[in-house]
């Protein structure tokens, strides 16, 4: 499993930042989310199924960037090639 940069996650200790998913320690993550795994890696194109964030600071993230919702997860897209840049975190997990 990937893990997203900790300078691209929400703000959070650095060592939770660096978990997947971001910002939630491991014992609660596995209780939550059991059997987890992001829908896509990077490097990959996202077809279809995602809404563009145009409010990114609703999600904690650094605005400037191009953030793709695909299903309850959050990913940094490349604004040049459409590939997946970095798994910010699950939808839900951003907003608390």
């Amino acid at each position: 499993m990937k893990h997203a940069s900790p300078s691209y996650t929400a703000p959070c200790p650095p060592g939770l930042a660096k978990m997947n998913p971001p910002c939630i320690p491991p014992g609660q993550a596995k209780k939550r989310y059991p059997n987890y795994t992001a829908k896509y890696a990077v490097g990959d194109r996202i077809y279809g199924d995602y809404r563009i964030i145009r409010d990114p600071e609703r999600y904690r993230l650094r605005s400037g960037y191009l953030y793709y919702l695909a299903g309850q997860e959050v990913f940094r897209i490349s604004p040049e090639t459409g590939r997946v840049l970095a798994f910010m975190g699950l939808a839900d997990a951003l907003l608390k």
